[in-house]
């Protein structure tokens, strides 16, 4: 088996899915002066497209597994060439804290497809407030994750296992980090819609004083 067919194993992500992701994230509004946080990027689907709209370096990625990226990168001379174009930066920080690539600038999207969705519980809060605090006064931290009536509170991280969260329970962790949560059933009958075994709920964060 290839590295990259690996890798696309190990995720169990497409180049279709990656397109709808971005255009569910770029519904959100993209100017090319924006700054966007891809937190858990993966083999860069999404980000592939998503990297084009914005401005030379504005496209920033964490991704503690960097061989994910970097197996499309050696398989993918399109994306290569996008990449050296666009020049994203990259971090492998497992704390979703992009301080070492934002500075003291902030971004205008956030977002994260199936990371929470394999979260420990504790890596809730950890996720909200490390990127909201690099989150500009109207920016959006739109995610993928999975709801439920129970907290499965996994001690660690736990892919492929799925963790799931009530719905109260991340609207604690929202306020905790000067946050509003809303979900978005639309996003997931969409995403269905393209893909009946990609089951994600969708939730959209906005600090509060914007969301209130």
């Amino acid at each position: 088996m290839s590295r990259f067919a690996e890798a696309q194993s190990y995720t169990g992500g497409t180049q279709d899915g990656g397109v709808f992701v971005a255009a569910l994230v770029a519904s959100h509004g993209i100017c090319p002066q924006d700054k966007i946080l891809d937190v858990g990027c993966g083999m860069l689907f999404a980000g592939k497209f998503l990297m084009q709209l914005v401005d030379v370096g504005n496209y920033h990625v964490i991704e503690p597994n960097a061989w994910l990226y970097e197996a499309s990168l050696s398989q993918d001379p399109q994306l290569r060439a996008i990449v050296d174009a666009r020049k994203p930066k990259f971090s492998n920080v497992s704390n979703f804290d992009a301080a070492e690539m934002i500075g003291d600038d902030k971004y205008d999207i956030v977002f994260a497809y199936s990371i929470l969705s394999h979260a420990a519980h504790w890596q809730l809060e950890q996720f909200l407030v490390n990127t909201s605090k690099h989150l500009a006064a109207t920016g959006v931290i739109v995610v993928a994750m999975r709801l439920a009536e129970y907290d499965t509170k996994a001690a660690e991280w736990v892919y492929p296992d799925v963790s799931f969260f009530r719905r109260i329970t991340v609207s604690v962790a929202a306020r905790k980090a000067g946050l509003f949560a809303k979900e978005r059933p639309s996003y997931r009958r969409l995403f269905e819609s393209y893909n009946p075994a990609a089951v994600h709920d969708w939730v959209v964060f906005r600090r509060v004083q914007v969301a209130e």
